[in-house]
Parts: structure tokens; C-alpha cells; sequence
């Protein structure tokens, strides 16, 4: 459907600018004083006309001028030969050139080489030379040359997008027709424009140039397309108004406002990728000319960013089968709202990739990727194959796909050794991604597939939702005065949210393959063993949209490990079946500490020796823990206690002997910076069970080893986390025993569920009894019988029976016995109550 809209005036932001023409008709009677070359070779007849007139000798003649064109350009000249056109007899026309003298050896130009031939096959041809190669952009009819006189008015037209075309009128008047046109773009500067005249001793006065006209013509120098539905053309002259009508083929409304050298056209539909013709037969300038070429085509490219196209599905390990074919596949999916052509995209690992074949893919659609004769094994229709497929690790791999080849769309990394450690892990199942990452975002969530066949090839796996605009930030020490932080987000090349300041004095956004970075510049010194904490507001990401990350980063700079600052503090050495070891460090100083370049030497009993070193940078906060062991998983699960964040994970870490040992810890020069000895023989003697029970230092600064300093832990193992029988932290409360909060509702509305009762025995190695009673003193309920406690212990009461059987509204007694390795006993009463609300 085409569409008549007048053009209405809006308001824009365009400075106009004019280009003066530059216009020589020499009716002044001489060679404009500006020009260079040969002048002397040439002179203004009584015609008015530049006329060749060199001296006899000489075969080759040339002038230049300035040439201070635009990338839209015209030129126009008339040119008169009296005699015939031939190989030594002929003008060239300089149209732009690099340098003045046109027959350097090293000079870049375009020109119009005007005959040059014989007869018939004389006519005029566009050349570009760059040095001694010259290449043919376009050319006239053969004969247009060939007369023997030639008198001929020329036009050509050169047009930003690099296109060429050219005009002639051999009557000599203004009523030019097309000869030809041509493409060819130069990425150089261009100086001067001129003539160069090659001529035998009969010709040296027989060649004739007038009005020369070197100007901006009214044309189109560019389009953009705004946001989704808005096009914006400009123009190298300011537009006449009121404005003529213009055409768009379009079916679709559209407006269309003018301001000075713009339009805007804004459609009421997204604008999809295609070609898109627009007519202004009528439009003219406000110097009253006219479009050179009033049919303008506007072009939308297919748009791509990261996270457009994602992997949602492969198959690395097709054998065993459970019901799909025994073939390696990857899955494809579109998350955007427009179908996707795959014809741009490439699929590679790290050491190949191969292109994809033409394959629409619909807006939420997938599509299986396979290699040559492997759809066939497959019920769905939506698959592809290619030649061969990029070869898919059993057992960690990576997969690429770019869009043209450089633009990253998504990456995947997958690893057995980070999968759930199931029967799944020995083939016939395909990853998943289990969350899809908002646009722009690489990252990733993986798992096995649960459906019974292996997988779902092909089809949009329901249990899959898009993950929220949330990123991990990595941010790393430099040096002293700058910081880089890496966002694993394609992020819009802009610093907005980081502005200079007191403690920030530059910023750069660096972006890459797989991260935007951000390196920041300060105004002070970070100290070694501190830490910086940056806040990051928002951000822009490759789709422009700003989304808020409120995001607090800490940047640490870690000092060197020095004697007396961090020590063994807890080792588990006995763990039950099916769980692992660990060590635990506390870092006993203010400071940052680097664990970088430290040794673990484990001599066990029987003469065995272990070893074990931190390679890379690991920072342990001030008065922090860390929990090293083969499996964080197996290890978390086993201690509730434990703290995720404090424990890490290194698959070669040591194995303590159940029959004990010693444990040295070294630094780089293996110098001792801690050293204890472990085994049953430091476990409490009241401890009932000889598994998973760790042992933990009791005052945690102390730096010499002595056994008495070592006993069990109150709770099995405390790793990452502060010892339970440790000496030293401050009490909630000066009592020994005592409620906080004393009172629970027992309408589990998730306000004062429960009560706190505190038991502090001030003493390692003491055993308690608490019990809960009613006034009078029918007991309720046992929180604990006999348990090995720690310094500082809580348990709590939900205001029920033993059976879980709800209680009255009313007030209980609770009851603590303890008693010390000493073989002193305490018995301590408390009031507590509950209520429905």
C-alpha cells in the first residue's frame, strides 16, 4: 500500500551548513591565480575558454586547483577537441586526487580519461589509481569520443555510499542523460582537482576547457533508523519549505516532520529488516534544486546482540541411548520477538566452527543443529544439519555462537566435574540450561536433562523460565591506583554511572569478547592488606536499555603472608563414610591476607607424606575463615553449620589419616607458619563417637601448639565458621543461662515462633541436659540429653510438646544441667510462656 503524507514541520536539532561551489568560467581573461602546475602551458582565449597552447617540444601539460568537495559531490566541465581523439592525444580530468603533480608514482586519484583510444572505440572512462594500479569504476559508450572533432558537456555525480554516475550532453547544452554509473569508495583524503593534457606536436594547441563547476548537489548523505519506528534522513541542503509531498512503500501509518536538512518519518509498527523505498520527485533544497536521485532506498539490517539466539540443549555423550538417536545434536533458541535467519550465524568450539545453514527461526521456536543425514533420526521437522559438527567433549567443552563471525550472540561452558553427580553422568543424557539469561548476559545455569529419553531435542523445555537482570561482578586489584572490574554483560561503551570524584579520578570502559570492563583510576592509594568497596548504580547494555544493578563490589588488596597471622584452626581428619576432610585457617589480623605461593604438608602416621600448595591469589578477610577441602557440596551437606562462602573448594587437597598425624603450614621459603599434630588421642574422652567429629583449637591466637588447646567439636564441625568451643568471643549475655526472646506464639506466623534459650558454660568440654517443664513439673519436652557443648550454645523451643502436640497458653519452666570435665554439675531454672498470638 503507498501512502500520500505532506510533510509537516517539526522541531529537529541540525546545524545547517552551505558548501560554496567551487566554479570556474575564466571570463576574467586569466588562469585563476590559485591554481599550480603548468600554467604557462596554457592561456584564456578570446572565447572566454582555457586553451591549450604549450610550447613546441613538450608532449604533457597539467594544472591543479584546490579541491574542497564534499563525499556528495558534483562535478561538471565542458571540453572541445579539433581533431580526433587518439593514444597520444587526449585530456584526462582530475575529478580528486591526493597530490598535485597527477603522474606521481605514488598518487591516489580518481579521473576521467576522455578518449585515449581510436575511432569507434574512443569514450570516456572513470579510472581510480592508487600508485601504478588502476582500476576501471565505469565507462561510456564506445564512439562517444570517436568523432573527428569533439565537443561535449560532462557530469558526474559521486554520492557518499560511494556510488558514481555519469552524464553527458554532446549538443553542449544543460540536457545531460546517463551514461553510466559505477561503485568504488577510497578510504583517502583527496586535495586537488585539475586537467592533464596528453598531446604530439600537432595537438599541442588543439584541446579546450570551460565552466568548471565543482558543487554539493541537494542529496541524500545518510540515514538512520531511531529506536524501532522512526527514520531519520539527511540532506547535504537545508530543505525549501512548505515541503512538497513524498511517497513511503510502506503498509503501514505514517508521519513525517522537516527541520532544516531533516526529515524524520515515524511509522506505528516496528520496522522490520528489508528495503524500504521512499519518493521525493518534488522535494527541493532552498537553493531551488532538486534530488539528484529522488528515489531513496533505506535499508534495515538485521539486528543482532547477545542473548538474541541461545544454547538451550546438547548432546555431548549420546551412549547409552534411552530413545534418542546415538548422535551428537545442539539445540537452538530464540529468545527475541522477531524470526531470526541463522544464514549469519557460526557455530564453532575452540578449535573450529562452521556456518549455519538458511533456516528461519521463529520468535520462542527451537531448532536442533546436527551434523550431515542426522535429522532423518529425529521426529520433529524443526532441524538443521551442517557438513560435520563441532566435535562435543564426553567431559568439558565449550561452544561458541557469533553472529557475521565477530559479533558473540552466546557461550557456553560445560564441565562434568560441576554436574550433578548422578548415573546421568555416564552418557545418554543431554545438558540443559536450566534458567535463560536476560539479554546481554553470558552467563550460565546447567544440569541434566530429567526427561526420561534422554533429553527433549527440539523441543522448548517448559521448566525453563528467563533468569532476572542479575550479574556476578568480578573486580580485581591492579596496582596501588587502579582497579578493573569485569561484568560478564555486553554493556553499551558508555561510563555514566562512574563519574570522577574525591576517591575516583578516571574511568574506561573496556569492553570485550565475553565481559564488559571497567577500569578505574583513583586518587589515592589502596594500602596493602585494605579493601575498596565500589557501588554500581546501573548500566546500559547492548540494547540500550538501562537497567538498575545496585551492586556493591569490594576490591582487596591483599598484603604478603608474614609468621604469627593466620593458623590452623580446626582439621577434620575422621569423616564418616561418604563425606571428606577439611582444614580450616583464621586469619587473626585487621588485614586482607594472601594465601598465594602457601604449603600443606601432611606427614601421617606410617611415615606417609601428602603435599599441597595454594597457587593463585586467595585473600582470607581479617578475623575470617577459610575452609579448604576436595568437595564443598559433600562438605556443606554434612555441617550445617558450615558456611558456604568461607569453604573451597580444590580437588587435589589432602586426606587425613584417621590414625592422625601432623600438619605443617609453609610459606614460600618454607619457613614454618603453623604447625599441629592431630588424632584421637586430642578428642574430648566424654565423646561417644569416633567419625566426623572434627577437633577445634580452643584460643584461636595462640601460635604454639599444645594439646591442651585442641579438643572436639560441641556440633560435629564448624567449617568457615567461628569454633564452637572456642575462648575469647564475647557473650550474648553475662548469665550463664538465659531466654532471648523468653516468650513464642504458637501460631507459626513467623513472628516470635520460638524461644531462645542460651547456655554458656563458660568452660571447654561440658556436657548439659535442657528440658522444659510445666509449673508443675510435668516435663513437656527435651531439647538436649547429654550433648557435648561448646563455649557459647542456643536451642530452641516452639512452644510444643516433645510429640510436636500443641500446649496451653501459659507459663513453663526451662531446666539446664550441666556439668564440667572437672566433674562439676550446675542446675539453672528460667520462667518462659507462650500464647496463641
Amino acid at each position: 500500500m503507498k501512502a500520500l503524507i505532506f510533510i509537516i514541520l517539526g522541531v529537529f536539532f541540525v546545524v545547517p551548513q552551505y558548501l560554496h561551489a567551487q566554479s570556474y568560467t575564466f571570463t576574467e581573461g586569466t588562469i585563476p591565480v590559485d591554481w599550480f602546475g603548468q600554467k604557462t602551458y596554457f592561456e584564456i582565449d578570446t572565447d572566454q575558454q582555457l586553451h591549450l597552447n604549450a610550447p613546441s617540444g613538450t608532449k604533457d601539460a597539467h594544472v591543479a586547483w584546490p579541491f574542497s568537495g564534499k563525499e556528495n559531490c558534483v562535478w561538471e566541465f565542458f571540453l572541445r577537441y579539433d581533431f580526433a581523439a587518439s593514444t597520444t592525444n587526449y585530456a584526462s580530468f582530475y575529478l580528486c586526487s591526493e597530490q598535485e603533480d597527477f603522474a606521481a608514482a605514488t598518487n591516489r586519484s580518481y579521473y576521467l580519461k576522455m578518449g585515449g583510444a581510436t575511432g569507434s572505440a574512443d569514450k570516456i572512462e572513470l579510472i581510480y589509481q592508487d600508485g601504478s594500479a588502476k582500476t576501471t569504476v565505469l565507462e561510456s559508450r564506445a564512439g562517444i569520443m570517436g568523432a573527428s572533432t569533439v565537443a561535449i558537456r560532462v557530469r558526474v555525480n559521486r554520492s557518499n555510499s560511494g556510488s558514481w554516475k555519469l552524464y553527458t550532453d554532446e549538443s553542449t547544452g544543460s540536457n545531460f542523460t546517463k551514461e553510466a554509473e559505477g561503485a568504488h569508495i577510497a578510504p583517502y583524503t583527496f586535495s586537488y582537482s585539475g586537467i592533464r593534457c596528453i598531446y604530439s606536436s600537432t595537438r599541442k594547441d588543439k584541446m579546450y576547457f570551460d565552466d568548471i563547476r565543482i558543487y554539493e548537489p541537494f542529496a541524500l548523505t545518510g540515514y538512520s533508523i531511531s529506536g524501532e519506528r522512526s527514520i531519520i534522513l539527511s540532506f547535504s541542503k537545508e530543505i525549501k519549505m512548505p515541503a512538497s509531498m513524498i511517497e513511503m512503500m510502506i503498509e503501514d501509518i505514517y508521519t513525517v516532520f522537516v527541520h532544516e536538512k531533516q526529515i524524520e518519518i515515524t511509522v506505528s509498527k516496528d520496522i522490520q529488516p528489508g528495503t524500504y523505498v521512499i519518493s521525493a520527485h518534488t522535494l527541493s533544497s532552498v537553493d531551488g534544486d532538486t534530488l539528484l536521485d529522488s528515489m531513496i532506498k533505506v535499508i534495515k539490517q538485521p539486528t543482532y546482540y547477545t542473548g538474541q539466539i541461545r544454547f538451550t540443549e546438547w548432546m555431548s555423550d549420546p551412549s547409552p541411548s534411552y530413545g534418542l538417536p546415538e548422535i551428537e545434536w545442539i539445540e537452538l533458541f530464540n529468545t527475541s520477538a522477531v524470526p531470526v535467519d541463522l544464514f549469519a550465524f557460526t557455530l564453532s568450539d575452540p578449535s573450529a566452527g562452521i556456518k549455519l545453514p538458511q533456516y528461519l527461526l521463529a520468535p520462542d521456536a527451537a531448532v536442533i543443529v546436527c551434523a550431515s543425514d542426522g535429522c532423518k533420526l529425529f521426529d520433529n521437522d524443526n532441524c538443521i544439519e551442517v557438513p560435520s559438527l563441532p566435535n562435543l567433549s564426553n567431559t568439558a567443552d565449550s561452544l561458541f555462537l557469533y553472529a557475521h563471525d565477530t559479533l558473540l550472540i552466546d557461550y557456553i561452558h560445560y564441565a562434568l566435574t560441576d554436574m550433578p553427580d548422578d548415573y546421568r553422568k555416564n552418557g545418554g543424557y543431554s545438558i540443559v540450561r536450566v534458567q535463560l539469561p536476560a539479554a546481554c548476559i553470558l552467563t550460565q545455569q546447567l544440569s541434566f536433562s530429567d526427561e526420561q529419553t534422554g533429553g527433549s531435542p527440539g523441543r522448548v523445555n517448559q521448566f525453563m523460565k528467563p533468569a532476572s537482570f542479575s550479574i556476578p561482578v568480578k573486580a580485581e586489584y591492579v596496582n596501588e591506583k587502579q582497579l578493573r572490574l569485569e561484568l560478564p554483560v555486553m554493556a553499551w561503551a558508555q561510563s555514566n554511572g562512574f563519574q570522577p570524584g574525591e576517591i575516583i579520578a578516571s574511568v574506561q570502559i573496556i569492553p570485550s569478547k565475553f565481559c564488559t570492563g571497567i577500569s578505574l583510576l583513583l586518587n589515592t592509594d589502596i594500602e596493602e592488606g585494605d579493601a575498596f568497596t565500589i557501588q554500581i548504580d546501573s548500566m546500559e547494555t547492548c540494547l540500550h536499555y538501562p537497567v538498575y544493578l545496585g551492586k556493591s563490589v569490594e576490591v582487596i588488596r591483599p598484603k604478603s603472608i608474614e609468621k604469627g597471622e593466620v593458623f590452623i584452626n580446626e582439621i577434620l581428619y575422621n569423616a564418616v563414610s561418604g563425606s571428606v576432610d577439611f582444614m580450616e585457617l583464621f586469619n587473626t589480623t585487621d588485614a586482607y591476607i594472601d594465601l598465594k605461593n602457601t604449603h600443606y604438608v601432611n606427614a601421617m602416621q606410617g611415615g606417609t607424606i601428602q603435599h599441597f600448595a595454594i597457587t593463585e591469589s586467595l585473600a582470607i578477610a581479617p578475623h575470617g575463615y577459610v575452609a579448604l577441602t576436595a568437595d564443598t557440596t559433600v562438605l556443606i551437606q554434612q555441617y550445617m553449620s558450615a558456611v558456604r562462602e568461607n569453604c573451597l573448594e580444590r580437588s587435589n587437597f589432602l586426606s587425613f589419616s584417621d590414625d592422625g598425624g601432623e600438619m605443617f603450614f609453609l610459606n614460600s621459603s618454607s619457613d614454618t607458619l603453623d604447625y599441629i599434630e592431630y588424632g584421637d588421642r586430642f578428642q574430648n574422652p566424654l565423646n561417644r563417637k569416633d567419625e566426623g567429629i572434627s577437633l577445634e583449637k580452643i584460643r584461636s591466637h595462640d601460635a604454639a601448639f599444645t594439646a591442651s588447646n585442641w579438643t572436639s567439636s560441641a556440633v560435629g564441625a564448624t567449617p568457615g565458621y567461628q569454633n564452637s568451643q572456642t575462648l575469647g568471643s564475647e557473650l550474648l549475655s553475662s548469665n550463664i543461662f538465659y531466654c532471648n526472646p523468653c516468650h513464642a506464639t504458637v501460631n507459626l506466623n513467623g513472628n516470635n515462633d520460638y524461644v531462645h534459650l542460651h547456655l554458656n558454660p563458660m568452660v571447654e568440654g561440658a556436657f548439659a541436659s535442657v528440658s522444659i517443664y510445666t509449673i508443675t513439673g510435668e516435663l513437656v519436652d527435651k531439647l538436649c540429653v547429654n550433648q557435648l557443648l561448646g563455649t557459647s550454645n542456643t536451642f530452641n523451643w516452639y512452644g510444643q510438646q516433645q510429640s510436636s502436640a500443641p500446649l496451653p497458653d501459659g507459663i513453663y519452666v526451662a531446666v539446664a544441667e550441666w556439668w564440667s570435665p572437672a566433674g562439676d554439675t550446675h542446675t539453672e531454672k528460667i520462667a518462659i510462656s507462650t500464647s496463641q498470638y
